[in-house]
């Protein structure tokens, strides 16, 4: 009997197996996150053409809407996001900040409100976004200019420089 349910059973229950349920329980629930961070990308009051009307109606989920919707009266927090393997954070707190400052979703009120409220964390933010600051200073300053890479790319083969996948006019026609 366990030789026959080993041969012919198995691969037909299969899918019963925890560590596959968990495993796509957990990958579906990143591309779903991800799927809402990029569409809220596209959260705009403009409906002056027939795109910005199909994407405010039908591209952007429910579950993006409530949570701006959430975070419209407060700001978002890790604990509004559910843990993925690995503590990924591409979809959680810590890219939403720069996209909703860009598309002026993000409500300065509110968070100098909630830092005023909580000495801790506005001096741990203030200690992080400073040696933020001075880790990408360094790296920019270590950097070549715009000039000088655009130079570098116009008179060399882009492999020489360190870029693959594009080839100049130049190495195009030859």
């Amino acid at each position: 009997m366990l030789l026959f349910t080993q041969l012919h059973l198995k691969p037909l229950v299969r899918w019963l197996d925890p560590r596959r349920e968990t495993y796509n329980e957990a990958v579906g629930r990143q591309v779903d996150d991800f799927r809402s961070f990029i569409n809220i990308h596209y959260v705009s009051e403009r409906c002056d053409t027939p795109l910005w009307r199909h994407v405010d109606a039908d591209c952007i989920p429910e579950d993006a809407k409530r949570r701006l919707s959430q975070w419209a009266a407060r700001t978002h927090r890790r604990s509004d996001f559910a843990p993925l393997p690995g503590d990924l954070h591409h979809v959680m707190e810590q890219l939403y900040n720069p996209v909703f400052d860009g598309l002026g979703l993000l409500r300065r009120d509110t968070a100098r409100a909630e830092l005023a409220a909580n000495p801790k964390v506005r001096a741990h933010a203030r200690r992080t976004s400073e040696r933020q600051r001075k880790e990408f200073r360094l790296a920019a300053a270590r950097m070549p200019g715009h000039r000088e890479i655009l130079v570098a790319l116009h008179r060399q083969p882009a492999e020489s420089v360190g870029v693959t996948g594009w080839r100049s006019s130049e190495t195009a026609t030859a």
